[in-house]
């Protein structure tokens, strides 16, 4: 903390050091650095949000045909059809993995459902949300199926789609590229352009006043400013 304080104060006499119009420049190209950081800070979070979002809706899109065919296989009473429709999704459908859950979300073994043996349960994999998209859908109970679950099981199970942020990843890396090279030709031209007001409005002036003074103490009392902002100077 102590050694703070001498380069606080270096910094400080170095900065006191610097023309005025230099401390303008400096202070207003900082203040365009922060705004259009800020801006491309919360561009980025809005795109990774918009991203998430119409990837959910894929794949609530994609929902309903996967639980029309189960439930086609179900009434048919052909359980090896979902063990395949499974088999085929997984890598190759909109999600990478599909799990078949029962009602208390266990994964259900699909060859044993597939070959009529009473399914064995197990945990499903964990997969880490923040690389991830995890969504559950419910199988509810249809007419059809009350001959088999009984008329006061309303959730079937669930069908689980895991679809990685790899597509993801890919466009916010191209959006990032492209977003960072626009927010930086921005913060040049803006940095540009308060230069160019600080040498107008600042430099110039306070150069023509310096001359000024130089030429009366060199005696030329009759000396006069040509062209003088009307402000404080």
């Amino acid at each position: 903390m102590f050694l703070l304080f001498p380069k606080a104060r270096r910094a400080q006499a170095i900065w006191k050091r610097q023309s005025l119009a230099r401390q303008l420049f400096v202070a207003m190209f900082t203040c365009v650095v922060i705004v259009t950081s800020a801006y491309f800070a919360y561009d980025t979070m809005e795109s990774n949000r918009r991203l998430i979002d119409m990837e959910r809706a894929t794949m609530e899109a994609v929902f309903p045909i996967i639980q029309r065919l189960i439930e086609n296989a179900m009434v048919h009473k052909s359980s090896r059809q979902i063990r395949d429709l499974f088999a085929t999704a997984n890598g190759h459908g909109i999600a990478e993995t599909m799990y078949l859950l029962d009602d208390s979300k266990h994964a259900v073994d699909l060859e044993d459902f597939a070959e009529g043996r009473k399914p064995r349960r197990f945990t499903a994999p964990e997969v880490a949300g923040r690389t991830h998209l995890i969504l559950d859908f419910p199988m509810i109970s249809r007419p059809s199926c009350v001959q088999c679950h009984g008329p006061d099981k309303r959730v079937l199970g669930y069908v689980r789609l895991v679809s990685p942020h790899v597509e993801k990843a890919r466009v916010m890396a191209a959006n990032f590229k492209s977003h960072l090279l626009a927010n930086s030709a921005i913060t040049l031209l803006l940095g540009l352009w308060a230069l160019l007001i600080v040498h107008m409005m600042v430099a110039r002036p306070l150069a023509r006043i310096a001359q000024a003074m130089k030429l009366v103490r060199a005696g030329r009392l009759d000396t006069r400013i040509a062209v003088v902002p009307d402000s404080e100077f």
